[in-house]
Formats: C-alpha cells, sequence, structure tokens
C-alpha cells in the first residue's frame, strides 16, 4: 500500500498526472451520482422520468432537431410561433445542440447528448479543481480530497 502511495504522490507532482487523477474521480463521481447508463445516447428515458429541467432540455433539443433549417442558426422554427425561438432560450445545449441537428438523420430516433455532456462536465471539474488545489498545496492526499 505503501508503494502506491508513493507512486500516486510521484504521479501526482505533474500537472497531468493530478489533472487525469483528478478527472478520473469526477467520472467516479458521476457513475455513483447518475450511473452509467445515461451516458448511452439511445438512453432517454432517464430524461423523461426525471421531469423538470432535464426533461425540458431534452423537449428543446427534440423541437430543434425537427424544426426546418432556419436562420439564424440555432432558430427552433416549430416553437413560439410566428417568430421562432433560439435554441440557446431551451438550454439545448448550443454547442451540441447545433451539430447533433446537422448530422440528425443519421441519428437513431431517440438521441440525446446530456448524458454525454454531463459526464465531461464532471471530469473536467475534477480535473480543474486538482490544478487549482495544486497551486494551494503540494500535499496530494489534499488535492485528491479537494
Amino acid at each position: 500500500m505503501k508503494i502506491r502511495l508513493k507512486q500516486l504522490a510521484v504521479f501526482t507532482k505533474t500537472r497531468p498526472g493530478i489533472f487525469l487523477i483528478s478527472s478520473f474521480l469526477g467520472l467516479v463521481i458521476f457513475g455513483l451520482y447518475f450511473g452509467y447508463s445515461v451516458v448511452v445516447p439511445t438512453n432517454t428515458d432517464w430524461l423523461l422520468l426525471a421531469g423538470g429541467d432535464l426533461k425540458q432540455h431534452y423537449l428543446g433539443w427534440e423541437f430543434y432537431r425537427s424544426s426546418q433549417i432556419a436562420f439564424p442558426i440555432g432558430q427552433i422554427s416549430n416553437l413560439a410561433y410566428p417568430y421562432g425561438l433560439p435554441v440557446t432560450y431551451v438550454d439545448a445545449i448550443p454547442l451540441l445542440a447545433i451539430p447533433f441537428k446537422a448530422i440528425s438523420i443519421l441519428l437513431p430516433q431517440d438521441f440525446q447528448y446530456f448524458g454525454i455532456w454531463t459526464l465531461v462536465c464532471f471530469m473536467l471539474q475534477g480535473g480543474l479543481a486538482g490544478l487549482i488545489l495544486r497551486k494551494w498545496t503540494k500535499n496530494p492526499a489534499i488535492i485528491l480530497l479537494g
């Protein structure tokens, strides 16, 4: 056990090492909180059963996906008639919604990207938190606990 802790301590002395370990911890926390089935792009049940904001985000994506291509890019033409509504107002993560709409003909009918987005956010939050904590302390235990 001591050898592994020493190896971990050596690995946490580098920025990439801190980032990777902290990102992995973010992945573990994500799994404990949501479970990994939400990452499957065809699993939409968790969004529809959750209700509230998650359901609204997913429905916004579905409206955007089924709307005609409009200008400006990201405009949902079949919502808020007659003017339409920007995809940003339905919180459908435009950074992903716009590219996925472009290839939506290739996607399965039930498709969501919110699980993948949330996983990436958890991992980045863990990795960046580790890098920030490394600025304040060099103790790997405190960094990983943070």
